[in-house]
């Protein structure tokens, strides 16, 4: 594997951040860290980069060994989420200064390998006719184009990205979402990208870690993480689940599995399909969609509240209505823990 993370284990005293932390990452590969603040997941990024000391456990790159490296000779570059730009540089001069410094790769290139490198990475980034410009007078998108900019200039092995979409605004974000991993398969580089956000982790990676507490809650794809959640917590945590307990088991089922109807579902339940009554007591548009909270109407049921969403625009039902409820068995996956 390209890059490895062997028993990476961080500990503050009593407090343990990082527990055990394992991946293989493959090269040109897209991983993010997904969890709540607090979750280690900035403290593994910065074990990687060299900025934290693990307590125990290794890092390879390459198969080397780089666990004990300095920040300033690991091929590795860092964009923070904070972007650490000079105002008092211009673009230009932001994006070069990493390649003033003898350990890093600039000391290799002469003044004329120098330009060509920057001019090809300000191309690539969109920022071209802004080189001259100071960064106060810049957007917070193109200020995040500038630190991006700065670290591929490098041409680091692993690029690692610590949240570095939350000081942007939603609708710019998805602008700027896209054009990184535009970035990133273009240059096939592997990067490392740290997020709470569930919907950027969800588009831009060909996997995620989900981490809770330090520790390492399930590793997969986006499909894999949403369709397959291996605890209660990712089922949760990446997006809306339904958790059904039945006979002492647990079972999850999205929202969007449901269907719901005032005259239209069969109340027999069969081999195939669960059928039930219940009563809208929470509707919420969602731009495209509606979402309806349901409240179970069954003594016996095990299930209390159903959480249901359905494409605006088609029959809607409102708070008080008593509806028919239905899922298909085959769409209940069971969680083992």
């Amino acid at each position: 594997m390209y890059l490895q993370l062997k028993n990476l284990y961080k500990k503050y005293q009593d407090n343990i951040v990082v527990n055990n932390f394992n991946i293989d990452v493959k090269k040109g590969e897209l991983i993010s860290i997904l969890g709540p603040s607090g979750c280690g997941k900035t403290t593994t990024l910065r074990m990687i980069a060299g900025f934290i000391t693990p307590t125990a456990g290794d890092i390879f790159l390459s198969e080397e060994k780089i666990t004990d490296f300095p920040p300033e000779t690991r091929p590795v570059s860092t964009v923070f989420q904070n972007y650490a730009l000079f105002p008092h540089l211009t673009v230009y001069e932001n994006i070069a200064y990493g390649l003033k410094y003898p350990l890093k790769v600039g000391a290799k290139l002469n003044k004329e390998e120098k330009k060509k490198r920057i001019d090809k990475i300000i191309g690539l980034v969109n920022l071209g006719g802004l080189e001259k410009r100071k960064i106060d007078r810049l957007s917070g998108g193109q200020q995040q184009r500038v630190a991006l900019a700065r670290s591929l200039v490098l041409e680091p092995k692993v690029l690692l990205l610590d949240e570095p979409l939350s000081n942007i605004d939603t609708k710019l974000r998805k602008t700027v979402r896209n054009e990184i991993r535009k970035i990133q398969k273009e240059l096939g580089i592997t990067m490392i990208f740290v997020t709470h956000d569930q919907e950027e982790a969800m588009s831009i990676s060909d996997r995620i870690v989900v981490m809770n507490e330090g520790n390492i809650e399930q590793t997969g794809t986006p499909r894999e993480i949403y369709s397959f959640p291996e605890s209660v917590f990712v089922a949760e945590f990446i997006g809306k689940a339904n958790i059904l307990k039945k006979d002492g088991r647990n079972f999850i089922v999205r929202p969007e599995s449901i269907n719901i109807s005032y005259n239209k579902v069969n109340e027999t339940e069969t081999d195939e399909i669960f059928t039930g009554k219940g009563k809208i007591i929470g509707k919420e548009y969602q731009g495209a969609l509606v979402s309806y909270e349901i409240e179970i109407i069954n003594e016996k049921s095990e299930w209390k509240k159903l959480n249901v969403v359905m494409i605006s625009g088609r029959e809607e039902y409102e708070i008080e209505q008593i509806i028919k409820y239905s899922m298909d068995k085959k769409d209940l996956y069971e969680i083992k823990s």
